[in-house]
């Protein structure tokens, strides 16, 4: 079977580090921890990073950490995993399904200028890596006081203007899930050089707790958040960071040989814009119209090769 995609490391790559926190018996909030977060921030140039159970928890805890009026209105893209709108409504928001661009599958400043509430904050989905038109999205943002958290899920090793995820956002949440470049099983993470944020979060996301050096014990100054990622997982994630270009480039040389074969037969792949470089987290192309997509799904799938819709209109 030739999978949508396979982890990218084996469990020799990671033994060793296995082994030492075994040995050292810290499992989770120990040195790779630490490392982790300070690899992110360097990948990423973004001064703080906080490591999370998932993309879809990085989403909710940046979006309560905004302290948002219960009932504001947020944007979302419209096309993407249904987590991204999920999240907003679980905050106690109000989603507002924002149309994307249909060669780029993003929202761009025609499809968002085009929403007639007032909204407070926008989640940008990097449709399936593709982090196209966030840049002008993000100038937009800052001109009519709109909060712009990206969803960067899919998209670590991506870039715009030669700048990696976390560039062109208030924040950036990114998925370690299998099917993501990042592989830990389950995982994410938030960056961003927001400074006020970056205080809510670094209390939020230690169940509350506001450390001070001169003190024995932590104060519990809010809610906070049980989200950590533990030792092991940070080992895994820090062992791919090092070799991500490498395998952004191996993707590209893959999506080349799907382009040559299939836009030949009126397939449509993805657009991305001249000053961006996606990390192909899934090669995607719109079906011709003489073509069922499902039925395709399962003609290929008794070949031995497996795809799946690219992802859902929320609307």
């Amino acid at each position: 079977m030739i999978k949508i995609i396979e982890p990218y490391f084996s469990f020799d790559d990671i033994e060793a580090d296995f082994k030492k926190i075994f040995s050292s018996g810290v499992f989770t909030k120990g040195k790779y921890n630490i490392e982790l977060r300070k690899q992110l921030c360097q990948f990423t140039n973004n001064q703080n990073s906080y490591l999370t159970t998932s993309a879809t928890t990085a989403l909710y805890i940046s979006l309560m950490a905004l302290n948002l009026p219960r009932g504001s209105l947020v944007g979302v893209s419209d096309f993407t995993w249904p987590a991204s709108a999920y999240v907003i409504a679980q905050a106690g928001l109000k989603p507002i399904m924002v149309d994307v661009d249909v060669d780029t599958f993003n929202v761009s400043i025609d499809t968002l200028s085009e929403v007639e509430e007032d909204i407070k904050a926008l989640i940008f989905v990097d449709a399936l890596g593709n982090t196209s038109n966030i840049d002008e999205i993000y100038s937009y943002c800052i001109e009519n006081n709109i909060f712009l958290i990206e969803d960067a899920a899919c998209s670590f090793g991506s870039k715009v203007n030669e700048k990696n995820i976390g560039s062109y956002s208030d924040v950036s949440c990114v998925s370690f899930h299998p099917r993501k470049l990042l592989n830990s099983g389950e995982g994410g993470c938030i960056v961003t050089n927001n400074e006020k944020l970056s205080e809510v979060l670094e209390i939020q996301l230690n169940v509350g707790a506001s450390l001070s050096s001169n003190k024995l014990f932590p104060d519990f100054v809010d809610m906070g958040y049980n989200y950590r990622l533990p030792e092991l997982q940070c080992a895994m994630i820090s062992h791919q960071i090092k070799i991500i270009e490498s395998i952004v480039l191996s993707r590209h040389k893959i999506y080349a040989d799907y382009c040559n074969s299939l836009l030949p037969l009126g397939f449509k792949s993805q657009k991305f814009n001249t000053n961006t470089l996606s990390n192909i987290q899934s090669a995607v192309f719109v079906v011709p119209e003489t073509i069922k997509r499902d039925e395709l799904i399962i003609f290929l799938r008794d070949r031995g090769v497996e795809s799946i819709l690219g992802t859902y209109s929320l609307s």
